[in-house]
């Protein structure tokens, strides 16, 4: 009688703990038994497996000289022609205000800055 009555017991607290574990807290998106300034300073962090590469924008064009398929751009202390390559920006394109660049089969249209 006794072992039966225990075995009932232990059947009983396995299934509960079971179904608990399978519906109940399923859907918990945290632990109700943490303090609450826990919850709030953890920080969530998603790993894959990509390389983050940092985009780079498009050079900033400082002076330019329009002179057909001659022309020149500067870009810092440097002077680019049509076709050469700046940061993976390919110089398309120059006129009076700014330049064409191709990245990705992309036109990026670029003005001169003012300083």
């Amino acid at each position: 009688m006794k072992m039966s009555r225990l075995l009932n017991v232990i059947l009983s607290v396995a299934c509960t703990g079971f179904l608990c574990q399978s519906h109940a807290f399923a859907d918990l998106q945290r632990n109700p038994f943490e303090k609450k300034s826990e919850v709030v300073n953890k920080k969530t962090t998603v790993v894959t497996n990509k390389k983050i590469v940092p985009k780079k924008p498009p050079p900033r064009i400082t002076s330019i000289i329009v002179a057909g398929s001659a022309s020149l751009i500067k870009v810092g202390d440097e002077h680019y022609s049509i076709g050469e390559t700046i940061n993976g920006y390919t110089l398309a394109e120059v006129y009076e205000s700014g330049a064409v660049f191709v990245k990705n089969s992309k036109r990026v249209d670029v003005k001169i800055i003012d300083d």
